[in-house]
């Protein structure tokens, strides 16, 4: 058997070696790092009555967070540990159970860099609190059950309002008092009530940490109505929702869709609360167009509401045309365009023209047409593209010449 060469020997003991150091290389070596820190009150100071504290790792993925890792500590507890982090932008999430705190607390967002240990304490945010008195519409009593929901405005949440608190009122009890809920938001109290009242609301207001907000009056409504008729283009395809805005601190706030189906001019909203509203509706390219603002009392009706749109919805026009002629014929290759329009919207039907004879007709598809003509004399002519016009397209008139071979 022939020996090995000295270098080869040597290298194959080098390749050894490495490998063996990166196989005993620590964790964080693999690129993760590891987060830890202490949950404290406000400024730092020790927690007082808690019983257990949920705390979420989130990681920031596109704009949305999204839970990465979460652990649960007893009383008494208060430190907290993540590993296995790559390199990404976090933070903390704390709900609390006991105490003054918030019932959750949001830190502000870190990046981490692996390998590298981060240690982030995270301070309890104290709780604010609203109480007050809910009263029947003639200011008695509530005699059904009535849950009284404190919600705060969070843009980021698809219905923007979110429930952080809630107390259920039996029949014959009208206060309430919510407390540990997160600050430094605008809120409104929800009411939700048995039959025969319907769901309401208060107007906004600002809680901010430690605050107690007292005295809050509010009263169950009875169902009102509103009817009136929608004024414009009967044959708008994108007018199939109306939207009903109730005014709150000076802002028109959403509150309800209500579908139509198609081609509406009139409509009936029943199940509304007292206040302030308006209706919208879209129009011509999802454009909005309102309703006069109006006030409804509980259990009242008003009619005649009207919201005004465009007669049409068609925009101006451009027809553009490459021909190819031939002998004794012609092709068009006709584009229909609006201003502001999706080409996918333009349809109709456009024609080829000449001497008030019609010489050829096709179908307008995704703002495009295709136009043959035959049986034509040699020379130079001159013919008319005529569009007839659509929903969304005025009708428009193109004239162009052709040499017919």
């Amino acid at each position: 058997m022939r020996a090995r060469p000295r270098a080869l020997v040597a290298l194959m003991a080098l390749a050894a070696l490495v490998l063996g150091l990166l196989t005993a290389a620590p964790a964080h070596a693999a690129g993760t790092a590891t987060i830890s820190g202490t949950i404290t009150g406000p400024g730092g100071a020790p927690l007082v009555g808690v019983s257990t504290l949920h705390i979420q790792l989130q990681e920031d993925a596109e704009d949305w967070w999204l839970d990465a890792q979460d652990v649960t500590l007893g009383a008494g507890e208060t430190d907290y540990e993540f590993s296995g982090l790559g390199f990404g932008l976090y933070r903390i999430v704390v709900e609390a159970s006991g105490g003054d705190y918030a019932a959750r607390t949001l830190s502000d967002a870190f990046w981490t860099d692996p390998p590298s240990p981060l240690t982030f304490d995270v301070a309890l945010t104290a709780g604010a609190a609203v109480s007050g008195e809910v009263t029947s519409p003639d200011g008695s009593i509530p005699s059904v059950p009535v849950t009284v929901e404190a919600q705060r405005y969070d843009l980021q949440d698809a219905e923007d309002w979110v429930t952080e608190g809630a107390q259920q009122l039996a029949a014959g009890e009208s206060a309430f008092e919510i407390r540990n809920l997160p600050a430094d938001d605008d809120y409104r109290i929800r009411l939700v009530p048995d039959d025969p009242y319907v769901v309401s609301y208060s107007e906004g207001f600002t809680l901010e940490p430690g605050w107690h907000l007292s005295g809050v009056g509010l009263s169950l409504s009875l169902p009102a109505t509103v009817s009136g008729t929608i004024v414009g283009d009967p044959k708008d395809p994108t007018s199939s929702f109306l939207r009903v805005y109730r005014m709150s601190r000076g802002t028109w706030r959403w509150l309800r869709d209500v579908e139509l189906g198609r081609h509406p001019t009139v409509f009936e909203v029943t199940g509304l609360p007292s206040g302030t509203y308006r209706l919208g509706i879209d129009r011509c390219f999802t454009k909005n167009y309102y309703s006069a603002a109006f006030e409804l009392a509980s259990g009242e009706s008003e009619t005649g509401v009207a919201i005004t749109t465009p007669k049409s919805c068609a925009q101006a026009t451009t027809l553009k045309a490459a021909v190819t002629p031939g002998k004794r014929k012609a092709k068009f290759s006709v584009t229909v365009s609006a201003k502001g329009v999706l080409r996918s919207r333009i349809d109709g039907k456009v024609h080829i023209v000449r001497k008030g004879k019609t010489l050829a007709t096709a179908t307008v598809r995704q703002g495009k047409a295709t136009l043959k003509i035959a049986h034509q004399k040699p020379g130079t002519k001159t013919y008319r593209i005529v569009y007839k016009g659509s929903v969304f397209a005025k009708p428009a008139t193109k004239k162009i010449k052709v040499r017919i071979k």
